[in-house]
């Protein structure tokens, strides 16, 4: 599982993924209200569809919900 990021200027969080399940992208999309990140989306290329990658990168941005933007 690669590092966390959060792309702000794209307005998402990134984690890249290479395991023996598959390799790719997860990505969330993500709005930006006061100091709250609300999460819109969560997908992972299709390599990695159907091994629960974007599960355990959304379960990781459920965590990150308190910390404030910017």
């Amino acid at each position: 599982m690669g590092q966390f990021k959060d792309v702000e200027g794209d307005n998402r969080f990134e984690q890249a993924f290479d395991d023996d399940k598959g390799a790719g992208l997860v990505w969330a999309d993500y709005a930006v209200k006061g100091d709250a990140r609300i999460i819109l989306h969560v997908e992972a290329e299709p390599s990695l569809r159907g091994s629960g990658a974007a599960g355990r990168c959304g379960l990781f941005v459920f965590w990150m919900w308190f910390l404030p933007a910017g």
